[in-house]
């Protein structure tokens, strides 16, 4: 079965196939908690979309108290949309937030260069010439952004970075924790 005939035909993701959208469905709007103007009521906010729309061409160079202000601004978007556990007191909340904030803050952008040297291959592969991961800036970040972001990926340090990365990752070993069991 051809799932972009069928997407095209009910108007959904590959995920939602089997649903098809309710005729009569209206978008729902809400006035968010601070009361700055209306949002859909199913906003799409998760942290890692918060923490792209935030990224600017300074944050990969900010540290101390620079990098906590992004922290901070990145959190307080996360709750404008989101609410804690009720067993959350606002602190704890915030400082687990902030802490798989410092967690990741690499990979995200690691991520993002994966993600966009996979198409840049199957653009390739497809024939295309003359295709960089410049060229293919997500619409999420802005020129100036996307710029800075690729001048650290071109950057000798990041280079060495990647490569020290990429030795350790093979020295790990992976053992099965299933093994075969036999029927005796």
């Amino acid at each position: 079965m051809d799932w972009s005939k069928e997407q095209d035909k009910q108007g959904c993701s590959k995920g939602d196939y089997p649903k098809k959208p309710p005729l009569d469905a209206k978008p729902t709007i809400r006035f968010t908690k601070n009361g700055k103007g209306l949002r859909a009521a199913k906003p799409k906010k998760t942290l890692v979309h918060i923490v792209r729309m935030k990224w600017d061409e300074n944050t990969l160079k900010a540290k101390g108290a620079k990098r906590e202000e992004f922290y901070n601004t990145c959190i307080n978007s996360f709750k404008d949309n989101y609410e804690y556990p009720k067993n959350y007191l606002l602190e704890n909340g915030d400082r687990v937030v902030r802490a798989h904030l410092k967690r990741n803050f690499r990979s995200y952008l690691n991520k993002e260069k994966e993600r966009l040297e996979n198409k840049v291959n199957n653009l390739l592969d497809c024939g295309y010439r003359d295709i960089d991961i410049k060229l293919l800036n997500p619409h999420y970040f802005s020129q100036r952004t996307w710029n800075a972001i690729c001048d650290h990926w071109g950057t000798p340090q990041f280079a060495m970075r990647s490569e020290l990365g990429e030795k350790a990752r093979l020295k790990l070993e992976f053992t099965s924790r299933i093994k075969a069991i036999p029927y005796d």
